[in-house]
């Protein structure tokens, strides 16, 4: 290079162009692109997402591109969190189930059953 020069710069007119996708996968370039936002914690009171009232433009977008159900993935999203209150009640009893057997000197129902089963 010749520090008289001046350094090169990259324009529109100049800038590489990006490879051509076939128009087949250019819907799955797209939703790879845009990126779909995560469902907001619904159970805490939440339902906005970086860019607005969830699911956004952009998610529903990827959707759309994936050919993905709008309310399909409503649906899971807000049964997701129903899922998982039942899973952490279930452990919550099966915990105190446990600290009861500990303190009454037995076993656990289910343990007690098992037990009752094979004997």
């Amino acid at each position: 290079m010749n520090p008289e020069e001046p350094t090169p710069r990259v324009t529109p007119d100049t800038a590489a162009l990006p490879p051509s996708v076939a128009p087949e996968d250019r819907l799955a370039k797209i939703a790879d692109l845009l990126g779909e936002c995560p469902p907001p914690d619904m159970a805490g009171g939440y339902d906005q997402c970086a860019h607005g009232t969830w699911p956004c433009v952009i998610t529903q977008a990827v959707w759309l591109a994936q050919g993905r159900d709008r309310d399909q993935e409503v649906h899971a999203a807000c049964q997701a969190p129903a899922r998982e209150a039942e899973a952490e009640d279930a452990s919550w009893e099966v915990y105190q189930e446990q600290l009861a057997a500990e303190r009454e000197g037995r076993l656990p129902y289910w343990d007690a059953e098992a037990e009752t089963e094979a004997g």
